[in-house]
């Protein structure tokens, strides 16, 4: 067990760090004329890693990442500056609930399908970037999957289709 004052001592020099990151702040933001938020989303730009897979929806292919853990679906797109066209994310919920989306720190407007268990769509919430607005499901849900706004419009998806995925055809 640390002694109380090596405790204090910790305590102490986690205040010197506090007080010098206000200080690097306060200096960042003068010499950008108060405008460092450029320097805040640089600074939570994707820190997880995602492993990517090929969906099937319709007769379309779509690139897409995995948010499977707590971390990756928290993260999500947010300060992505872009999506490619045929792109997505595909979030894994760990149940079968009616699951909700908001677009807090996402930079790009976008199309949320929720899915059921089987793979169906169940149906689509256009989605504002940077809003708090939560966008619901209204049945249980146990997948989201998010594309550029309008994406599902453009290729003719309607609720009903099912999401498929596309096995990797290679053998070792």
């Amino acid at each position: 067990m640390p002694s109380n004052d090596s405790l204090k001592s910790y305590f102490r020099g986690s205040r010197l760090l506090k007080n010098s990151v206000l200080l690097l702040g306060i200096s960042l933001s003068a010499l950008t004329n108060g405008d460092a938020s450029h320097l805040v989303k640089t600074q939570f730009r994707q820190t997880v890693e995602f492993e990517r897979v090929t969906l099937q929806v319709g007769e379309h292919l779509l690139d897409t990442e995995v948010a499977e853990t707590p971390a990756q679906r928290s993260q999500g797109l947010m300060w992505r500056e872009s999506l490619p066209e045929n792109s997505a994310m595909l979030f894994i919920m760990d149940t079968q609930n009616k699951q909700c989306f908001w677009m807090r720190n996402t930079l790009i407007p976008l199309t949320v399908a929720f899915i059921d268990s089987n793979g169906r769509i169940i149906e689509f919430f256009d989605m504002q970037p940077l809003s708090d607005e939560t966008h619901c499901a209204t049945q249980p849900a146990q997948f989201g999957l998010e594309v550029n706004q309008g994406w599902f419009a453009r290729k003719g998806i309607t609720a009903g289709e099912r999401i498929r995925l596309i096995e990797d055809e290679q053998s070792d």
